[in-house]
């Protein structure tokens, strides 16, 4: 019985370690830019904790401010400075 029980203890470890190791591989949703590594080499952090940000690849988005009397000259594909 307590073979048997130790033999469970080890399989019981063993999947442990495989499910913690891997969390410990990175991996982004979309293809980009490293912008901010937010943590050093072999710190622990807490589940949810940013490590990474990413500046992603693709269509960007822009935000002005424009006087609302202006609004009204801006169409799609108008070139402005």
């Amino acid at each position: 019985d307590q073979a048997v029980s130790s033999r469970d203890a080890a399989v019981s470890a063993l999947d442990q370690a495989k499910n913690q190791v891997s969390y410990a591989e990175l991996k982004a949703d979309h293809k980009g830019i490293v912008t901010t590594i937010n943590a050093d080499v072999g710190q622990v952090v807490a589940s949810g904790t940013p490590v990474v940000a990413v500046a992603v690849d693709g269509e960007k988005e822009v935000q002005i401010a424009v006087p609302e009397n202006d609004i009204a000259e801006f169409k799609p594909g108008k070139t402005v400075k």
